[in-house]
């Protein structure tokens, strides 16, 4: 069996019947917990919701992060962007557990682990609301790394996370040294972390307040993060290597700054320090998936016949020029790469 920190008091006499049902009936003592746990809070409705989440989290916890990435869509049909973005994620991480989780998924998870959170689930008025609070649940109950599918993954993340034991892991999407503001796009955690007490205890009281502030990035950063019980138990990622490209750039309205990567080797070449770039679509917002131009530089059949111009000693600079022409220029690919020939930019430079 293995070992769970509980705490004292209640605490210590659920584990011994935990124990004593899981040695009984052949459990183990992690759903031994939970069954204990739901019997006692199951029946919380109305303002006793708040007091029965509290005890969500009380019980034990691990400090490990687990190798797992949990992501998000309302089936398991991914736009085609996120698919080709879903795809070079796992394939980058040979070693890690990749969960697509849809609508009915969410739904089951909480009817199944969480019956005392579903009036709250189903009160929420608006859809992003409940995706918002299902990420929690997922690092609660497994532990692991929440992430948006228009993250795309640029560089492996090995056991990058074995240094933050026993910590909460989030990223500022300003950036280092700018504004903070905390977005839940990516969140890292190892299952039942001690921050998830306040996060339970502070839902049922913000879910009428607009979205960033019900479940969102400010409702973290204002009710979860700041709270005196939650310090030290949490560490800023740096924007560099998680969000890297800044958000604003990728608002097409905004013509003096739009300027996205729009291609893995692009956005390799420009974030070299990133081991993951946000495209930032906005599909929670009414955003669109497809205003993201992406050209699998890779694939692209007509620059075989250049090679011997524009690759040098395995080189890449080149190829992701050509994805950016296409992108940000609206060019095919022949005139991207007749354009770069033409003007002798295939050269080891950026």
């Amino acid at each position: 069996m293995r070992a769970i920190g509980v705490s004292k008091g209640k605490g210590t006499i659920a584990l011994c019947l935990a124990m004593l049902i899981s040695s009984q009936f052949n459990f183990s003592s992690e759903t031994a917990i939970d069954m204990l746990l739901q019997r006692e809070v199951g029946n919380a409705t109305g303002n006793a919701t708040r007091n029965a989440t509290i005890a969500i989290a009380t019980e034990w916890r691990e400090g490990k992060i687990p190798k797992i990435v949990h992501q998000e869509w309302k089936s398991r049909e991914l736009p085609p962007n996120f698919k080709v973005w879903n795809d070079e994620c796992i394939a980058q991480n040979p070693d890690w557990e990749f969960r697509l989780w849809t609508d009915d998924d969410n739904l089951k998870l909480v009817e199944e682990h969480y019956p005392q959170l579903l009036k709250l689930y189903h009160n929420y008025t608006e859809k992003i609301k409940r995706i918002d609070m299902i990420r929690f649940l997922y690092l609660h109950k497994f532990g692991g790394v929440y992430m948006d599918l228009d993250i795309i993954c640029v560089r492996p993340f090995g056991n990058y996370f074995d240094q933050f034991d026993d910590k909460f892991l989030i990223v500022n999407q300003f950036g280092t040294g700018k504004k903070v503001e905390y977005a839940n796009a990516f969140m890292a955690s190892p299952p039942r972390h001690d921050v998830f007490k306040t996060i339970f205890h502070e839902l049922p009281l913000r879910q009428s307040n607009d979205v960033l502030e019900a479940t969102g990035g400010l409702f973290l950063q204002l009710h979860v993060l700041n709270n005196a019980t939650n310090k030290g138990n949490w560490v800023q990622l740096p924007f560099e290597e998680f969000y890297a490209q800044d958000w604003k750039q990728s608002l097409k309205q905004n013509k003096d700054t739009y300027d996205v990567c729009h291609s893995f080797e692009h956005c390799r070449m420009r974030y070299q320090n990133a081991m993951t770039v946000s495209m930032w679509t906005g599909t929670w917002a009414g955003g669109n998936d497809t205003a993201r131009e992406w050209y699998d530089v890779g694939n692209i059949t007509y620059l075989s016949n250049f090679c011997g111009l524009c690759l040098w000693d395995g080189n890449i600079y080149c190829n992701a020029r050509i994805g950016y022409l296409m992108g940000h220029y609206k060019v095919s690919e022949r005139e991207a790469v007749e354009s770069l020939t033409e003007k002798n930019m295939c050269l080891n430079s950026q």
